[in-house]
């Protein structure tokens, strides 16, 4: 793995300055190295935050650090060594 990491950084030493997108299709063995302008990937806005009541929270626990907002189901729990013996 390290062989091709170190043939793409060669490749790219070779190149004139600037800013370069690399691009591995993946359904074909082989990688593309494009040439970009300089402010291709430039943001014009500002970005702003949400309220914060917009905001997505994480999920809550209980003091027995069980989720609060995971899933309930049925499963029974059971002690698989047990079993198998």
């Amino acid at each position: 793995m390290w062989g091709i990491v170190k043939s793409i950084v060669d490749m790219c030493m070779k190149l004139k300055e600037g800013k370069y997108v690399l691009v591995k299709d993946p359904s074909k063995p082989q990688v593309r190295i494009y040439d970009v302008p300089q402010n291709a990937f430039d943001n014009d806005y500002v970005e702003e935050l949400l309220p914060e009541e917009e905001q997505v929270q994480p999920p809550a626990e209980d003091a027995d650090g069980v989720d609060a907002n995971a899933t309930i189901n049925d499963v029974e729990d059971k002690d698989v060594s047990k079993e198998a013996a």
